[in-house]
């Protein structure tokens, strides 16, 4: 039964049958049976036909969404039985962070615990939050304001100061605002991503005021680097975007009148408590959360 559920779970998170199908390294006509057999033993459809896809029913979607979080649990009790020299672990880490500290992060994790296999993915932190919650990843690590969840632990792990990286054909309205006139016009991340819900009740206190927004914080502090416009972005990206003479940290004191404390961007581990409890993680989490507090320490010692 384990084995049907799992293929319908990887069906609904696949663009095809075929996509699927490859994921579970079965042939698309055993996923089928699969999907055929699990009907038989609900009493329902679970997929029907939209043109030429073949979809999950409303019906089994709803079943999926009480049955992730359970199958979820079981996945991680398996795993824990695992030997030692056998030990998987899935991290999903949000883009801005891989692009800020995260792949040095990972770099670290790798050379310290060279017996346990990594699995590396990178997504936006709504998509991480909604796979862990199914048990694809067994962590995550997000930045911005993350909704609790009842079946996800959120761990605080720093807070990334965010920087402007400064257009050179802006130039005069960037110095006035660094004198303390006037409002400072940016490019940032999108309204919608959990980064903004958590800057945006605070940047009025900073005379910033976005004019264009995108899905990436990459690509605003490139169009700044190009002459488009400033840019709002974790110090990290800053550091890997910009020459170093074009960016500042947002910190008590960047401008005359603003006296708020360092903008940042908090970042989290995010799993699930089976996994979070289990013994043979507790030096991998103990480590990551250390690292991540040295590795922006030693950013900001630069500087100094």
């Amino acid at each position: 039964m384990l084995v049907l559920l799992e293929s319908l779970l990887v069906f609904d998170q696949s663009l095809s049958m075929a996509d699927a199908a490859g994921k579970l390294r079965i042939t698309q006509s055993a996923l089928s049976k699969r999907l055929s057999s699990l009907e038989h033993q609900l009493g329902y459809k679970v997929t029907s036909r939209q043109g030429r896809r073949i979809v999950v029913t409303p019906r089994a979607q709803h079943f999926i969404s009480e049955l992730s979080p359970v199958l979820a649990q079981v996945t991680d009790i398996i795993k824990t039985q695992s030997e030692p020299d056998q030990i998987t672990l899935s991290i999903a880490m949000a883009e801005a962070i891989m692009v800020s500290w995260g792949a040095k992060l990972l770099a670290r994790l790798m050379l310290e615990f060279p017996s346990v296999s990594f699995e590396i993915h990178s997504h936006r932190t709504t998509n991480i939050i909604e796979r862990l919650a199914r048990g694809s990843y067994q962590i995550g690590i997000c930045t911005g304001l993350v909704s609790p969840q009842s079946n996800l632990i959120i761990q605080p792990l720093a807070h990334e100061p965010m920087a402007i990286v400064m257009s050179q054909n802006h130039r005069t309205q960037f110095e006035n605002w660094r004198q303390g006139s006037g409002i400072l016009d940016v490019i940032c991340i999108e309204a919608s991503s959990s980064m903004w819900r958590w800057l945006s009740p605070r940047i009025d206190e900073w005379r910033i005021r976005p004019f264009m927004q995108l899905e990436s914080s990459v690509g605003s502090a490139r169009l700044a680097v190009e002459g488009v416009g400033h840019a709002l972005v974790p110090e990290g990206i800053a550091r890997v975007i910009a020459p170093e003479n074009r960016w500042i940290r947002l910190e008590k004191y960047t401008t005359p009148n603003t006296q708020a404390s360092m903008l940042s961007r908090p970042c989290s581990l995010i799993s699930r408590k089976t996994v979070l409890n289990d013994p043979l993680y507790q030096d991998i989490f103990e480590f990551i959360e250390w690292e991540v507090q040295k590795i922006i320490f030693e950013d900001k010692q630069q500087d100094a």
